[in-house]
């Protein structure tokens, strides 16, 4: 088998409907999830590698037109395809010779070029280590290597920017770190899970084959903003103890409640807010009046509290401290008046739309 259409007539007399509804599932179709639109014929990875050994001699523009098929196992055996191509180019004998640099170069012009036709991620896997990530040590004339993997790695196409990311695993595997690194920082803040999944899978990699300091180090900049399933995949290989250190350390760094000001009064006084704190001075001080102090400590954690919710917000309403110290609306506006009395806060507007804010907040508002 030599031509394109030869190749995908051998592929769909291999199309199996039960397979097909499987893998349709497995690789998100439907519509909004990442393969939608991707059609599949049903065919096993190990008859669609038989199929590209096959066709081993098809030439590259035949190649192409199977890029371009809208079946997924048909674009997979192209990219097998060039794989193998390009393997052949990498033969030791054949490293250094400038027939063999041509014919790797043109591969991965090749690859670059249609690298969107990659649209899932088993195929950008399965394809980028082993042609861009293996590039990546060779001799090349195509010139700076880094600024052709940037413009995958700074394109909008979801696809391209994970070849950017997993082709670093040819170079891990040889104890190159720094391109894993580099796209690692670049991609740290991905909104795309999958993009998450391959970022942490490559820090994996760097620590189980280059150094696992050298993840240490890298965790310790950036575990506090790295997405929960990235830092999950790159501390895979880690002893349990020292995996749950980094998770808690994560956590308790990254976590940004949807509600501040309850997230400032928790704080402040710790477990059970202000009633938590009020609680636990009053047990540890028997001694003293019972009865005063529980006043005094309730209405000093109360004010402290308010206090805490104005350093997130500009201005803070009745409502809102009501919430945040789980008191009754009356039982709020009474800390509030008592505050203003106090001159530890300013009240502004009318009664019903009434907002507290700091003094000099206050008086910095009247300045503009």
């Amino acid at each position: 088998m030599r031509s394109a259409r030869e190749i995908i007539a051998h592929l769909c007399a291999l199309q199996n409907e039960a397979q097909r509804q499987v893998l349709m599932r497995f690789f998100k179709t439907a519509p909004g999830q990442y393969g939608h639109g991707d059609q599949f014929l049903g065919i096993k990875v190990g008859q669609t590698r038989a199929v590209a050994k096959q066709a081993k001699d098809a030439p590259l523009h035949e190649v192409v037109e199977l890029l371009h098929s809208p079946w997924h196992e048909v674009r997979l055996c192209g990219l097998l395809l060039l794989v193998a191509r390009f393997a052949q180019q990498t033969q030791t004998r054949r490293v250094l010779c400038e027939d063999a640099i041509a014919r790797r170069d043109e591969i991965v012009t090749l690859y670059l070029r249609h690298a969107e036709r990659a649209n899932n991620w088993d195929l950008v896997d399965i394809s980028a280590p082993k042609i861009l990530g293996h590039w990546l040590l060779l001799p090349s004339a195509l010139g700076d290597k880094r600024r052709i993997l940037d413009a995958q790695a700074a394109s909008d196409n979801l696809w391209r920017q994970r070849i950017s990311m997993v082709c670093t695993w040819k170079p891990l595997q040889q104890g190159e770190a720094a391109w894993c690194l580099r796209y690692a920082e670049m991609h740290l803040h991905h909104p795309h899970d999958l993009m998450h999944k391959a970022v942490g899978w490559m820090l994996r990699e760097m620590g189980k084959r280059v150094s696992m300091n050298l993840l240490r180090d890298f965790l310790h900049q950036h575990a506090h903003e790295m997405p929960r399933t990235a830092l999950r995949y790159a501390i895979e290989k880690m002893p349990p103890e020292e995996r749950q250190r980094w998770l808690r350390a994560g956590r308790a760094q990254r976590r940004t409640p949807p509600n501040p000001p309850v997230s400032a009064v928790r704080a402040l006084c710790g477990r059970g807010g202000w009633r938590g704190a009020a609680a636990r001075r009053k047990s540890s001080d028997k001694s003293s009046d019972k009865s005063s102090d529980k006043s005094s400590d309730k209405t000093v954690m109360q004010q402290n509290a308010v206090l805490s919710l104005l350093q997130a917000k500009e201005a803070i309403r009745a409502g809102e401290v009501s919430q945040a110290l789980g008191l009754s609306p009356a039982g709020a506006r009474k800390v509030l008046a008592k505050m203003v009395a106090n001159g530890l806060i300013v009240a502004r507007g009318e009664r019903k739309a009434r907002q507290y804010c700091l003094p000099e907040a206050d008086s910095a508002q009247g300045s503009l």
